[in-house]
């Protein structure tokens, strides 16, 4: 009979964290105790409990060594939060608004969650008012969701 030893492996993970935020990078397999360590980008990671706190923005690489010497690595973006402007004002009937993005990762989504009606370009953030008076939600996303 011959055994193998399997190592670790992260499963889970998030693909993005928002800058300053934290994360313990979760880990099952192997033969633990682990140690975490960064391979590439910005952030503090404690060695042996692989609490990560992101700093800056940029991909982030870890690298996980199970106490047998077998390792694996995983990755995660570190993005700036996702902002809309403007986040909030008054629009007169029959008119236009741009609504524009900023942070997040990737291309931004445009849509309208509620309110008087109206349309919006999912793409660009046009958005055109009808007459009706009344509140309007606009939500974007960006390629994360």
């Amino acid at each position: 009979l011959t055994l193998t030893s399997v190592g670790p492996s992260v499963s889970s993970l998030s693909p993005y964290l928002q800058s300053g935020s934290s994360v313990t990078i979760p880990v099952s397999g192997g033969s633990p105790p682990y140690q975490f360590s960064i391979q590439s980008g910005g952030g503090t990671i404690d060695p042996s409990t692989g609490h990560f706190t992101a700093a800056g923005v940029g991909v982030v690489t870890f690298s996980i060594v199970d106490s047998q010497g077998k390792s694996t690595s995983a990755s995660l973006e570190v993005v700036t939060a996702l902002s809309l402007t403007p986040n909030s004002g008054t629009i007169a009937s029959f008119t236009n608004q741009t609504f524009s993005a900023a942070g997040g990762s990737g291309s931004y989504t445009y849509s309208l969650l509620n309110g008087l009606g109206g349309v919006i370009d999912a793409v660009t953030g046009f958005f055109t008012r009808p007459w009706a008076s009344g509140t309007l939600s606009v939500r974007v996303t960006d390629s994360y969701g």
